[in-house]
């Protein structure tokens, strides 16, 4: 008959296994393109910054709750700007161009957050942020920042700040 402690170490031993088929299944599925060839996973910058299948730190954290949220979308690629608007009317990805700036640029994450000229000032607080962080910030490319912005733990509040805003200021622009 086996120990009460046997028992327990063959459980945990199973559930370790569970846990890492489950990272196995869900990275292969963050990096599979298959289901859309022409434009790629919707997630093709989440799996960038995303490493492992563990809540990211801004679940945990006090924030409002619309802050949450809109932090959520864009994470997961959800947020209505131009990369996911245009996959509902079927538009190639090269077409789905920012309609509040003229740099004719793919309205995706990056150029929301780091490179669109309409949130200059509002991505000013999260950039001074990075800055005291990382001396050379400014000069790294914007998918650098990016990706440096999105994977720091300090900087998730800043980023949902910021795109609260930006939701707004998109608003009046494309409406008025």
């Amino acid at each position: 008959i086996e120990s009460k402690y046997e028992i327990k170490k063959h459980v945990k031993i199973v559930i370790n296994q569970i846990d890492m088929d489950g990272q196995l299944e869900w990275y292969r599925d963050i990096w599979d393109d298959s289901k859309s060839p022409e434009n790629g996973n919707k997630l093709r910058l989440y799996r960038l910054y995303k490493e492992r299948m563990v809540p990211d730190f801004y679940v945990k954290r006090s924030m409002p709750r619309h802050y949450r949220q809109t932090l959520s979308k864009f994470r997961s690629g959800t947020l209505p700007i131009g990369i996911e608007t245009g996959r509902y009317m079927n538009l190639p990805l090269n077409e789905r161009t920012c309609n509040v700036c003229a740099s004719g640029a793919v309205e995706n994450e990056v150029h929301v957050l780091i490179d669109c000229e309409l949130y200059d000032d509002l991505r000013h607080e999260l950039l001074n942020h990075m800055h005291n962080i990382y001396e050379d910030f400014s000069m790294l490319p914007s998918l650098t920042k990016f990706l440096s912005i999105m994977s720091s733990d300090s900087c998730q509040f800043l980023i949902a700040k910021y795109l609260i805003c930006m939701m707004q200021r998109r608003r009046l622009y494309i409406f008025n």
